[in-house]
């Protein structure tokens, strides 16, 4: 009788000891249709709420039991030095608020699974990174899909209206992201910056709302630290937002593209990659191919560049007169030999590439070895076959350098001549002639030379900034090069040149391509 007491009381007392702890949920499921979802992860545990009742439940999975969108929302808490852990699945929200909602210090991880769509009401982004640590959205198939949409001034995944946001991560599943009116596709809310923006795999279609990117900072907001490594990257920027960048009046700066196949369009007179206003350097390495067009202009704002700053209008003659926008060269010292990028005219629709050819491709090639070190100096070849030179290079003799000079100075007055003749037909109002001869290109067939100076690589610039091709015939260790300078160049020939302001021709191979000619 006192075991069976002892026993009925240790029932009681275990009973009373449950009561004082939260419910563990036992199937990790929670239907949005049954109210607001609340999670919080501490440092030690991660509790969820709903419906008055609160479960401890560190991988719960939160679902739609009907196929109509729920009106409740998901709010989200990471404290300092933890991570909450979310998983969306096959979800549908339709909300007033932010249908998604992150809080804390800590970060916050949420996973894809199936088919989910997140629709927040005015102000608010779709999906709304409030918490201070990074936000990541990851997914372990591309069928996972989420579709997430901003309000009005709210980002698509990023902030709200006015707010900054950083610390966004995204590594896999199949996302469009939409931006409400002011606000990035991913990014930054009305007004707002987007920085520390990093995306690695998955296929993103991203779109900016008016006057704002499709990833980067909102409306006069800037867009700093975009890193993009892998995955497909659609970003389309709306009427005056960049593709990727900043929005109207945003500085955009930090870009890094080092992998994955990216395609970047501005929006009205925006670049496709860039800002209102740039400051620094667009990285493109590794095995990344970029596509880039910025958007067209009109009476009153040129085009934007592909890469670079947005067009602007010049009214001091009392009649608008567009001025494109300043394309910047990308730094792509780091492209494998697949990568690649492309710029299309402004205003070209990316997705018809089939119909629309780039008017400058831009490519790492590797390049034959120089044995003798010689190409970046004033070198000739002397045709003797000397023995001990099996690259018949001569440096230093005063006779061969003298006549390099007087190579190089012809040619100085052969392109500074042509230049000024179709700068002199175009202030006289002859355009029709100063385009036949900006069609026609020049071509500067060097023979056995293969360097230029500081000097000859302005006026190269020069006459690629006025639509002018510039093609290179020349020898090198016994082999006949082709490379073409592009029209509007987006690589300063200039910037290839060495500490002593000579750059050689198979430099130009490396940067420009071309190919080997057969006489």
């Amino acid at each position: 009788m006192k075991k069976v007491a002892r026993e009925l009381l240790g029932v009681l007392v275990s009973a009373i000891m449950l009561l004082q702890f939260p419910i563990y949920a036992l199937a990790e499921t929670y239907h949005i249709e049954d109210g607001d979802i609340t999670v919080h992860a501490t440092d030690s545990e991660q509790k969820v709420e709903q419906g008055g009742q609160e479960f401890v439940d560190n991988n719960p999975v939160i679902t739609n039991e009907a196929n109509a969108a729920s009106d409740n929302h998901v709010s989200i808490t990471a404290d300092a030095g933890s991570t909450a852990h979310v998983t969306i699945s096959n979800v549908s929200i339709a909300s007033s608020v932010a249908a998604i909602q992150t809080y804390g210090d800590g970060s916050v991880e949420i996973k894809l699974v199936g088919d989910n769509h997140v629709t927040s009401g005015d102000t608010y982004a779709g999906i709304e990174k409030d918490n201070n640590g990074s936000l990541t959205i990851s997914s372990d198939s591309i069928n996972d899909y989420l579709e997430a949409t901003g309000g009005r001034r709210g980002a698509g995944i990023g902030g709200h209206d006015g707010q900054n946001v950083d610390d966004i991560i995204i590594t896999g599943g199949n996302i469009i992201a939409d931006g409400g009116q002011y606000a990035a596709g991913i990014g930054g809310g009305y007004g707002g910056d987007g920085t520390n923006i990093k995306i690695s795999g998955g296929t993103i279609n991203a779109t900016g709302g008016q006057y704002a990117p499709a990833i980067g900072g909102g409306n006069s907001g800037d867009g700093t630290n975009i890193k993009i490594s892998g995955g497909t990257v659609t970003a389309t920027g709306g009427f005056q937002g960049s593709g990727i960048g900043s929005g109207s009046n945003g500085i955009a700066s930090g870009i890094t593209i080092s992998g994955g196949t990216v395609t970047a369009t501005g929006g009205k007179c925006y670049p496709g990659i860039g800002g209102y206003y740039y400051n620094g350097n667009v990285i493109i390495s590794g095995a990344a191919t970029v596509n880039a067009s910025g958007g067209a202009g009109d009476d009153d704002f040129g085009a934007g560049a592909a890469i670079g700053t947005a067009g602007s209008c010049d009214l001091s003659t009392g009649q608008p007169i567009p001025i494109p926008g300043t394309d910047v060269a990308p730094d792509i010292s780091g492209l494998d030999d697949t990568g690649r990028i492309n710029i299309y005219p402004a205003g070209t629709t990316i997705a018809q590439m089939s119909t629309t050819q780039p008017t400058t491709t831009y490519i790492r090639t590797v390049i034959p070895p120089n044995p003798s070190g010689q190409n970046d100096k004033v070198t000739v070849n002397d045709n003797n076959n000397n023995a001990g030179d099996p690259n018949n290079n001569v440096t230093s003799d005063t006779a061969p350098v003298d006549e390099a000079h007087a190579f190089v100075a012809s040619t100085d007055a052969k392109l500074q001549e042509h230049i000024n003749k179709i700068l002199a037909l175009i202030n006289s109002g002859k355009i029709a002639e100063a385009n036949a001869l900006i069609a026609n290109g020049i071509l500067l067939d060097t023979g056995r030379w293969y360097t230029f100076n500081k000097d000859t690589c302005t006026l190269i610039e020069k006459a690629s900034q006025l639509g002018i091709k510039v093609t290179l015939h020349y020898e090198y260790d016994h082999t006949k090069y082709s490379t073409t300078i592009p029209a509007r160049t987006m690589i300063s020939p200039v910037s290839l040149c060495n500490a002593d302001g000579f750059v050689g021709f198979m430099n130009f191979y490396k940067y420009y391509g071309g190919f080997v000619r057969s006489n």
